[in-house]
């Protein structure tokens, strides 16, 4: 009878997961996601500018949003393990997976 019961517990929990995010996946980024993954060029892998490749390293000598730590107007949020993160997804999954099958 627990049994029972402890699987219902974990498939209500599971189903309820699901469905909250499920809608998401089709959306649009909101509020900063645009300047923070977008137009960041450590997430992109190269220069908005020229388009060509960079070589990854400025995630560590630049804040969360691509601008470099030092200069005035930097938001001074230093994430580099996101940073990464974004651009392995990017890289790894949007580009070799996603952009063949959506686009």
């Amino acid at each position: 009878m627990i049994m029972r019961w402890k699987w219902r517990r974990e498939i209500l929990l599971f189903t309820l997961g699901v469905t909250s995010v499920l809608p998401t996946l089709w959306g649009t980024f909101i509020f900063d996601d645009e300047e923070a993954i977008i137009n960041n060029e450590d997430v992109i892998g190269k220069s908005l500018r020229t388009g060509t490749p960079n070589s990854g390293t400025g995630l560590f000598w630049n804040d969360f949003w691509g601008s470099r730590i030092t200069h005035p107007n930097s938001h001074k949020s230093y994430r580099p393990l996101t940073t990464l993160t974004y651009r392995y997804f990017k890289r790894i999954i949007f580009d070799n997976f996603v952009s063949r099958v959506i686009f």
